[in-house]
């Protein structure tokens, strides 16, 4: 059973439990009042007599010795699902568009990543949980967009310690995945691979196939056009793009090419996207799926 006496060289209460299988542990309790020092250590003997001590338990029982130390306070904590939603909607609204819907994607997919995880406190996030994330991602997206994705997680645990949510940032140890394939030089698609590539598309995304191959964009380009970038007199497109790596400056690219609008719909007002549906997916999942299964 817990006891507490003094020492005589502290003005502290000092607790003694027993744990099972260890004898006993003595520990001061950081107490001058009798009362809350018998708590404190009758909190700390019931956490280690019980079956199984899970983190979670080991954390609620830290809260409330917290608490007991520090009365009227209580020790800042944030459920993770909380924390990164709340991290992201403020990174959106501190960014371009752009950048904001990376920040989005990539937080979106780690708390999905998650799983049931993601209503633990965000203390409870291990390596273990970054490792998972980056690898899961690397089975499916290049490298690089793993290990971007990797970064922005990184980023916001690096904000939830300077907020004392964490002791640690535990991404920070995580290395990046590497690809032999990153240094290989890509190529096009070959017309037959474009012809099976149509036949499994589905809805917006046939036309969206067919922008790309008509103009030479990027297909997140081609997801991020509204109708006041499309010129249908000249059946051509003109688009501002994001800051240029080397240049460091935004440039205007006009791109003309027959562009076939036939299989891109109706126009709508000058700030909807011409693919709205696809823009509103989770289009790097959705493109991996067209292309892993062509048709």
């Amino acid at each position: 059973m817990a006891s507490i006496h003094r020492h005589p060289n502290s003005r502290f209460w000092y607790c003694t439990i027993g744990i099972p299988g260890r004898g006993q542990l003595q520990r001061t309790t950081k107490q001058t009042d009798r009362r809350k020092a018998i708590e404190f250590a009758q909190k700390l003997e019931n956490a280690a007599r019980g079956n199984v001590l899970t983190e979670i338990q080991a954390r609620k029982v830290l809260s409330e010795i917290y608490a007991i130390r520090n009365p009227g306070e209580t020790l800042p904590r944030s459920k993770a699902r909380d924390f990164f939603k709340s991290w992201v909607a403020n990174k959106i609204r501190e960014t371009a568009p752009t950048t904001g819907d990376k920040y989005s994607r990539a937080i979106d997919s780690f708390i999905e990543s998650l799983g049931s995880r993601a209503e633990v406190d965000i203390s409870a996030i291990t390596a273990r949980d970054i490792v998972k994330f980056r690898d899961k991602l690397a089975t499916h997206l290049s490298a690089s967009t793993a290990n971007l994705a990797l970064k922005i997680v990184r980023m916001a645990l690096k904000d939830a310690t300077a907020d004392c949510l964490v002791s640690a940032n535990v991404a920070l140890g995580v290395r990046p995945v590497k690809s032999a394939e990153e240094n290989a030089q890509r190529r096009p698609f070959k017309l037959p691979e474009i012809k099976r590539l149509l036949r499994a598309a589905h809805g917006e995304w046939r036309g969206l196939i067919l922008f790309g191959l008509y103009t030479g964009q990027r297909l997140g380009d081609i997801a991020r056009l509204t109708w006041q970038n499309i010129d249908l007199a000249r059946a051509r497109t003109r688009a501002r793009y994001a800051q240029d790596k080397t240049t460091r400056s935004n440039s205007d690219r006009c791109t003309a090419a027959g562009i076939p609008f036939a299989d891109v719909g109706q126009r709508q007002s000058e700030a909807t996207a011409v693919f709205e549906s696809v823009r509103n997916e989770k289009s790097q999942h959705t493109q991996q799926s067209v292309l892993r299964d062509p048709g």
